[in-house]
């Protein structure tokens, strides 16, 4: 009964995380093992070899081999390095935790995100990868969103720039100079860190 615990425990642990058993993958009807116990006169299968699906078409064979001086038997696999690999997983860019507009949208999308869905699947590894596709997309969407108004910000300052400058044209006082010099200041702080965002 201990042994029968055992194993459905490994199973349902191995569906949880999305893995396949390579040998029994490729040994659907067959009978193998891995293992001798002299003192219970005992063939098992106790040593695996545990893959994603998605690598699962790669594998030409999976054999366990003679156990010689051991009471274990190495399990050999043949990997075909040819076979197209798999798309790169996706990886979060540093430069994304540096731009306070993109955190402040992750933070956001990551609570909504596990407030609406807390258990809409079974599986973590599924969950998980939904979340990265959800915070991949969270990420465009911040930097164009964080840029869009970036760039509405520096029209707003060149447009009022454009006004003082009309009216110091008209009415040279010393305000209108100093307010003009405050504008462009800013205008140029703008300009700096826009510059040092695409060059860093």
């Amino acid at each position: 009964m201990e042994g029968d615990s055992t194993r459905g425990k490994l199973d349902s642990f191995t569906q949880t995380l999305g893995l396949r058993d390579m040998w029994r993958s490729l040994h659907l009807r067959d009978r193998g093992y891995s293992h001798y116990s002299g003192a219970h006169n005992m063939h098992s299968r106790i040593d695996y070899l545990f893959t994603t699906g998605d690598t699962q078409a790669r594998f030409r064979s999976v054999e366990y081999q003679a156990r010689g001086i051991s009471d274990r038997s190495p399990l050999v696999a043949v990997i075909d390095s040819k076979t197209p690999k798999p798309r790169g997983q996706w990886r979060m860019e540093t430069w994304c935790l540096a731009i306070k507009e993109v955190v402040t949208h992750l933070d956001t999308e990551t609570q909504h995100y596990f407030t609406v869905n807390p258990h809409s699947v079974d599986s973590p590894m599924l969950a998980w990868e939904a979340y990265k596709a959800t915070l991949h997309g969270a990420i465009i969407t911040g930097e164009i969103g964080g840029r869009r108004q970036r760039q509405e910000r520096m029209t707003s300052l060149e447009e009022e720039l454009h006004g003082l400058e009309r009216d110091y044209a008209q009415n040279p006082t010393p305000t209108c100079i100093d307010d003009m010099d405050l504008k462009h200041a800013e205008y140029q702080a703008v300009a700096r860190n826009e510059v040092k965002r695409h060059t860093e």
